[in-house]
């Protein structure tokens, strides 16, 4: 991903007429959506760094340098300082966040469907006659993997830990709630339908997890292994930089584009 960085820094014209953003995506924060929604509005260069490599061709083909950029990247943020932000500081750097607990519910729903439940290797709809009780026994099953805990345990720890230990490093990100991703839209392409906001529980069964239900068995522990107490800690502090500034509005004369508040 560092090697596609520095050729999309390359690519971009020094004396730029449109701005750029670099995302730095938390998996289950609703950027895929953000970045599909860019893409297809036409009025962004969507660049992916961890896709595909002829994915990631094509949106080199479609580039266009009058256009403003969107870069966005599973990434951790010192990785991406360290391999090329600290170089460019024309880049805006955001992330999305949501409460760890929700977002290992998504994620762990989305692992479940992607593995479990294919035809021809395709992804179908979760049975509907499958019961809470089985759909969150086979969520406990993809949590309590040791592959699951490897990636995933403390992420925000993962992603952001070392911004905090580096002045630069925190007042480059910026920071957006998921509950802001209709504004961040309506800022970056004004005019166009809403995306639909993420949920708490995004299974095609459209299973929902209630509290009580949670209470009731092992998921909430598994889910407390996940996230510890330094994690809370890291995520309040991350929820401290929420709604600060904004990238402006792509309706906004590109060139003489700024930083605006949320509002």
């Amino acid at each position: 991903m560092e090697n596609r960085a520095k050729e999309l820094i390359q690519l971009l014209p020094s004396n730029r007429p449109a701005p750029a953003l670099f995302f730095l995506h938390v998996p289950k924060t609703g950027g895929t959506d953000i970045a599909i929604k860019l893409q297809d509005s036409m009025r962004f260069n969507v660049f992916s760094l961890d896709a595909s490599e002829e994915d990631y061709r094509l949106q080199l083909e479609w580039f266009n340098p009058k256009r403003p950029t969107f870069i966005r990247a599973h990434m951790y943020y010192n990785h991406a300082w360290t391999n090329f932000l600290k170089h460019e500081n024309s880049f805006e750097v955001f992330t999305i966040i949501r409460s760890p607990y929700a977002l290992h519910l998504s994620l762990a729903t989305m692992i479940l469907e992607r593995n479990l439940y294919k035809v021809d290797g395709e992804n179908v709809p979760i049975p509907s006659v499958v019961s809470h009780h089985e759909f969150i026994e086979k969520l406990l099953s993809v949590i309590k993997s040791p592959g699951y805990l490897d990636d995933y345990q403390n992420i925000y720890m993962k992603y952001f830990s070392l911004a905090f230990k580096n002045e630069s490093l925190l007042n480059r990100l910026r920071v957006i709630g998921i509950d802001q991703v209709d504004a961040l839209q309506q800022k970056l392409i004004p005019g166009d339908p809403l995306l639909c906001s993420p949920r708490l529980n995004q299974s095609r069964g459209r299973l929902d997890i209630t509290a009580t239900e949670l209470l009731n068995n092992d998921l909430m522990l598994w889910l407390s292994r996940l996230v510890s107490p330094e994690e809370i800690d890291l995520y309040r502090k991350l929820q401290s930089k929420v709604g600060n500034v904004l990238w402006a509005p792509s309706s906004v004369s590109l060139r003489d584009s700024k930083l605006t508040g949320m509002k």
